[in-house]
């Protein structure tokens, strides 16, 4: 969990300030392989867009809508976000929208880093759950 935490205070501040480099020296796998129109590896995309629009402020709320599900096997895992972001303007009000999105993490020694975020983009079904 505080690998994923982690990861949204430095996209966060990534989106408010034009720079993602902390958050890519942090988990450089997400500087490959981006897919827009499939929501993988959209940060530097979402860094970019955010700063066009004048995001002042950046909240998520990674378990607004459901507790967030991490499964583990040996050295990788894979954490389901269900949440809310909320997007503050410069001018004008805020905007808020649902949040879903799969991360495959990896772990080398006692470090957890995300290799892969799959992001819930329009026109697609929310990624899905393991169940138990």
């Amino acid at each position: 969990m505080g690998v994923v935490e982690e990861y949204y205070a430095l996209l966060d501040r990534a989106q408010v300030t034009g720079d993602a480099s902390a958050l890519l020296a942090r988990h450089p796998g997400l500087a490959t392989g981006q897919q827009r129109e499939r929501g993988i590896n959209i940060e530097t995309w979402m860094v970019e867009r955010t700063r066009a629009l004048a995001v002042r402020e950046v909240r998520v709320d990674i378990e607004s809508y459901e507790p967030v599900r991490v499964y583990v096997k040996d050295t990788a895992a894979a954490a389901f976000v269900h949440g809310l972001f909320t997007w503050e303007y410069q001018q004008g009000l805020p905007t808020r929208g649902e949040l879903a999105v799969r991360m495959d993490l990896a772990r080398s020694g006692d470090r957890w880093t995300i290799e892969r975020t799959d992001e819930w983009t329009l026109g697609e079904t929310p990624p899905p759950t393991p169940r138990r």
